[in-house]
């Protein structure tokens, strides 16, 4: 019997790797793995498919962000035929044996092409022709030889973090003498049918919010193929990522950033445009606890559900997803799960997957804050545990009151 793994749903949509007598494959995003799988949620060796006596099974190699069948986090699990698993956030993988005079060679990855850009197999579910012609996938991109170059008037002196499609860079902008972030999108990415167009819908809409805690979107360029969003230059963290460190944050400099967000949130509700949760990863936190929202989504991040990461910050209205939902009162909720988890070190409701983060959130009570953390005061740890009412009517009213509120308790004003 031979078997065919096969990517049916990520980055790598499409792509199968098949094998004949080999009893163990490698997955991950290594390229020593056997079943190399461009997902920069999975870890360099991921999962191993195996056979023993008992058949067929897959095991989670100590991977960051698990190995998963359906809602369950799996460490081993035995495997039938069709039958499929997520590693990481994005990739579901399809497990299928084949019979043994169709058995494939050891190894052979179904293919019809190589991408210019890193030499790795491209499927035909992946394939962009860029600039004459070259075939490219578009998540193994690279664009780390820009560093140096120009694009426009800037001059692209580091890499930054990627976000969603775009790759960032800390800019130059002489003729001004300033620096700025270049989110650029490349000539493949924008060669597909309606991108150029979707991406510059977006850049007018974000760019017409004009707040102090807002970053700012400042213009749109085209060079070498290239797309470019130029924004203000901002030396600050996703707070997700400070989240993630599971401490602390100083209570002063927690509250200022909540003041900071709830601010810019309703500047944004005035203008209509508010949604009715707030993402960590959407708030960007400086050293010194300033705060700024990012509202610019490149085509590739809009209309997606909430993800894991974002659960534990949804109020219950809005997760139970019945009825009319008043956007400010469930953004109240949101921004003061963030300023407990800033303060408490965890998030409001913990859980292996969103379902059971979700049901919690709509079933329980988060841990009395100061039984975490005695150095929050008893009114501070009042206002914010009254936010997390599961009733919207029990919570302050407005994002203003919230923000006065949480003044008052930490002595801030």
């Amino acid at each position: 019997m031979g078997v065919v793994l096969k990517v049916e749903e990520g980055p790598r949509r499409g792509l199968e790797y098949r094998a004949g007598a080999r009893t163990a494959i490698t997955i991950g995003r290594s390229k020593t793995t056997d079943f190399h799988v461009l997902d920069t949620s999975m870890s360099r060796v991921h999962a191993v498919v195996a056979r023993d006596d008992e058949g067929w099974y897959v095991e989670d190699c100590k991977s960051s962000n698990g190995l998963w069948m359906g809602e369950a986090r799996i460490q081993r699990e035995r495997l039938t035929d069709g039958a499929t698993f997520r590693t990481g956030h994005e990739t579901v993988i399809r497990f299928s044996e084949t019979d043994a005079a169709a058995a494939p060679p050891d190894g052979e990855v179904v293919v019809a092409l190589r991408c210019r850009a890193c030499g790795e197999p491209i499927s035909e579910t992946e394939l962009v022709l860029g600039e004459g012609g070259r075939p490219f996938h578009l998540h193994c991109r690279n664009l780390d030889h820009l560093v140096g170059t120009t694009l426009g008037e800037f001059k692209l002196a580091e890499t930054r973090p990627p976000r969603g499609d775009g790759f960032y860079f800390r800019a130059h902008q002489p003729s001004l003498s300033r620096s700025a972030t270049l989110a650029v999108f490349d000539a493949p990415l924008v060669a597909q049918a309606g991108y150029r167009d979707a991406l510059l819908a977006e850049v007018r809409r974000a760019s017409r919010f004009l707040h102090p805690n807002v970053l700012q979107i400042l213009d749109f360029g085209e060079a070498r193929g290239n797309c470019y969003v130029v924004m203000e230059h901002f030396e600050g963290r996703p707070l997700a990522t400070v989240l993630e460190e599971r401490r602390f944050v100083v209570i002063r400099g927690a509250v200022k950033v909540a003041r900071e967000m709830l601010a810019a949130l309703l500047y944004v509700h005035e203008q209509g445009a508010a949604t009715p949760w707030m993402s960590p990863s959407r708030v960007l936190v400086s050293d010194r606890h300033e705060a700024k929202l990012w509202l610019f989504r490149d085509p590739g991040q809009a209309g997606r559900d909430v993800t894991h990461v974002e659960a534990p910050y949804v109020a219950p209205e809005v997760a139970a997803a019945k009825g009319d939902v008043d956007v400010e009162q469930a953004l109240v909720y949101s921004v003061a799960a963030l300023l407990y988890h800033m303060l408490a070190g965890i998030p409001p409701f913990e859980g292996a997957t969103t379902a059971e983060v979700t049901k919690r959130t709509l079933q329980g009570r988060p841990p009395a804050l100061r039984r975490i953390n005695l150095k929050v005061s008893p009114a501070l740890a009042g206002a914010v545990e009254s936010a997390l009412s599961r009733n919207a009517d029990d919570r302050p009213a407005t994002l203003r009151a919230f923000a006065d509120q949480i003044a008052r308790a930490s002595g801030t004003r």
